[in-house]
C-alpha cells in the first residue's frame, strides 16, 4: 500500500514538500521518503531529501538495500 502527499504553499519563495510511504501488507516492510524545498532569496535554494527503510524482513525484495537508508541536505547557489 503507497500513501502519499505533496504540499505547495504556492508563494514567491517555491516551498515544497513531499512525503510518502510504502508498507508491505504482508511481511511489514516500511519504505519512507521525505523531500522538501524552498528558495533563500534570488540566488540560493536549499533542499533536503530523506529515503528510510524500517522493519524489512529478509525475503522481502528490499532486503539488499535495508541498510542504504539516506538523508541528504543541499544549499545551491545560482548566478
Amino acid at each position: 500500500m503507497f500513501l502519499g502527499a505533496r504540499y505547495a504553499l504556492n508563494d514567491v519563495d517555491d516551498t515544497q514538500a513531499l512525503a510518502g510511504t510504502l508498507i508491505d501488507l504482508e511481511d511489514g516492510t516500511m519504505s519512507f521518503l521525505i523531500e522538501a524545498e524552498r528558495r533563500i532569496g534570488d540566488r540560493w535554494k536549499v533542499e533536503a531529501e530523506a529515503r528510510l527503510l524500517a522493519n524489512v524482513d529478509d525475503t522481502n525484495a528490499f532486503a539488499a538495500f535495508k541498510r542504504d537508508s539516506f538523508v541528504n541536505i543541499r544549499l545551491s547557489r545560482f548566478f
